[in-house]
């Protein structure tokens, strides 16, 4: 098992879109802000605007455009249907990051008319964590939308945030989840902005985020042997291609395809293969990153992402405490907004990082 192999280069360009700030969950580690729920919103045309810029800027680098509308929760957004019809009509790959609640009727059909090509919930641990995590009775009405959206065809990606208040819970969760036809599981850690500060302390240390990645990769393997579909089992966190490092370092083939010129090609996406947007425009390298870099209504995507100053900064890799010297920079780095989170310093090792 190897997430290196075939994960190195990225055919897709893709913008997190944060359509709304509206959400009818309020988590304990929800990374955006309370008082920006009332953000002013994009106009439609301005949004088709975006769409189209999107568009012509994966052309021009030969990717595939793609687009994860997100939130808040992003059904709850006026418009959302008009942007996903405008947006599956110009060939844009759709992701959708929301809540069950309001996987209705109409809602699935939409959301199938516009060939959403998955759609991610969060679990945050077996029952009575998740709860408390996310709210009364979030675990059981998850379970249903896997089932709804499943019964329209609709594939489902699982995604938790761990920390030391769930991360016993997500082994048992893997086991549990994985059988129910889902496309994918993957995990994020928790970063201590927005209402997540409040839990700073929650934070792993680097060798309890070690052990936990070991104990997610015995089970991956388990699972893997019980003939389940490798894919199923994501490696989103920078830190697994350290993980997979220290665990194949006699392996000559698995050392032979680690990249030796310094390039980005793989771990920490900013500055690599797509960006994020606020529901009014607002751009970021990435949104747990909490640094603006100006408004898509006063740029273009091209400029933004080839040509700002701030957009630059963050590739210069070999800036990066820890990692410089380090034989897998190129495809790991850390988690670059832990980093900044722990220190207001993008450039800081990541502080989970046990090397």
């Amino acid at each position: 098992m190897d997430p290196i192999q075939g994960r190195r280069f990225e055919n897709e360009f893709n913008l997190q879109w944060h359509i709304t700030n509206k959400c009818n969950n309020s988590c304990k580690h929800c990374y955006i802000n309370k008082k920006s729920s009332n953000l002013d919103e994009l106009s439609l045309s301005e949004s088709f605007k975006v769409i189209d810029d999107l568009v012509q800027f994966s052309e021009l680098i030969n990717l595939i455009p793609s687009i994860s509308f997100t939130g808040g929760d992003p059904l709850l957004k006026k418009d959302i249907n008009n942007l996903l019809a405008y947006a599956n009509q110009n060939k844009v790959k759709i992701v959708m990051l929301g809540n069950a609640s309001l996987l209705n009727k109409k809602n699935l059909e939409m959301l199938k008319k516009n060939n959403v090509s998955k759609y991610q919930l969060s679990f945050d641990g077996l029952k009575d964590t998740h709860d408390f995590i996310r709210g009364k009775g979030s675990f059981d009405e998850n379970l249903e939308g896997i089932i709804k959206l499943r019964s329209h065809d609709i594939p489902v990606m699982i995604m938790s945030t761990v920390s030391k208040i769930n991360y016993l819970d997500i082994p048992e969760l893997i086991e549990f989840l994985v059988p129910r036809d889902i496309l994918v599981f993957d995990f994020a850690r928790l970063v201590p902005i927005g209402q997540g500060k409040r839990i700073k302390e929650e934070c792993f240390k680097p060798f309890e985020y070690k052990t936990f990645l070991l104990q997610v990769y015995s089970v991956y393997k388990k699972l893997k042997n019980q003939g389940f579909d490798i894919n199923t089992f994501g490696f989103k966190d920078p830190l697994w291609s350290l993980f997979f490092y220290e665990l194949n370092k006699e392996n000559p083939s698995f050392l032979n395809q680690i990249p030796q010129d310094k390039k980005i090609y793989g771990g920490c996406s900013i500055g690599r293969n797509g960006f994020c947007m606020e529901p009014d425009g607002t751009l970021y390298a990435c949104r747990r990153l909490s640094e603006p870099i100006g408004n898509i209504k006063e740029t273009s995507i091209r400029n933004f992402f080839i040509s700002s100053e701030e957009m630059n900064k963050y590739r210069e890799i070999h800036k990066i405490k820890a990692c410089s010297d380090c034989e897998i920079i190129s495809l790991c780095r850390g988690c670059r907004a832990v980093a900044w989170s722990e220190n207001k310093n993008y450039f800081e090792r990541d502080p989970q990082c046990w090397k």
